[in-house]
């Protein structure tokens, strides 16, 4: 990711390899980097973590909801049908399976 004020370079890994992401940050201002620390950011635990906290003890769900994932599924299901007809798909007409 490339902006005015610096960039940031991430690299996320596969979620079976259990590794947090490896993200350099770059400063233009300044022109000094840093490299945080993400021992403990591991996405697909924090997700995971934030259902059993979800269902188990009633807290407030963080992040993606069972909405989120259906409109996603809905945005895949449009870029099939596009890619099929060669059409526009607005998401909101799909129906269907991918």
């Amino acid at each position: 990711l490339y902006g005015e004020n610096g960039s940031v370079i991430a690299k996320t890994f596969n979620p079976w390899y259990f590794r947090a992401s490896e993200v350099d940050i770059f400063h233009e201002k300044d022109a000094t980097s840093r490299k945080p620390l993400g021992a403990d950011g591991h996405f697909f635990r924090r997700q995971i973590e934030g259902l059993a906290d979800t269902v188990l003890d009633g807290k407030p769900m963080r992040g993606a909801n069972v909405e989120d994932g259906l409109a996603s599924i809905r945005a895949m299901v449009a870029i099939a049908r596009s890619v099929e007809s060669g059409e526009r798909v607005e998401i909101a007409s799909v129906t269907g399976a991918v």
